[in-house]
């Protein structure tokens, strides 16, 4: 925890469907003295982790249908789901706990999914925004369907 993890316990020791590959990435400090967990943790969500990006294109209506806050979250991955519509997966940037709207015009239904991208439960349309809480620096996925 003192190093940034905010991974759901419960989540990561279920069974991954099969998937065993997987890539951690680490930032490490070395220092003198006593351990200091309130600056070990405020180090580690300070820290400048780079963005793996890939370049790619969606069609421009998918694009123009979403939008949130960029003061309050970036979009980590903006992509074509494997059956139909998008999966959209942001980080909370701002580093503090709430609520987000999330604009999703031309979508008829949001799902929030777990990491692997399996549907946990539907969220509520109203005049073309979902609202979900994020915890600060925390992830969030969606599947969105047309």
């Amino acid at each position: 925890e003192a190093l940034g993890n905010d991974q759901n316990y419960k989540e990561s020791v279920h069974g991954q469907h099969g998937v065993t590959d997987f890539r951690f990435r680490y930032s490490l400090r070395a220092h003198a003295g006593a351990y200091d967990n309130a600056g070990t943790i405020a180090w580690s969500r300070a820290v400048a982790t780079p963005l793996v990006a890939r370049f790619g294109s969606l069609p421009n209506r998918a694009i123009s249908g979403v939008a949130f806050d960029p003061r309050r979250a970036i979009a980590l991955a903006f992509k074509p789901a494997e059956e139909s519509g998008h999966i959209l997966r942001i980080q909370e940037t701002a580093g503090r706990s709430g609520a987000i709207d999330i604009r999703v015009q031309g979508y008829r239904e949001v799902m929030l999914t777990d990491l692997l991208e399996r549907d946990r439960r539907r969220l509520d349309i109203r005049d073309g925004l979902v609202t979900v809480d994020l915890k600060a620096n925390g992830f969030a996925t969606f599947r969105l369907k047309p």
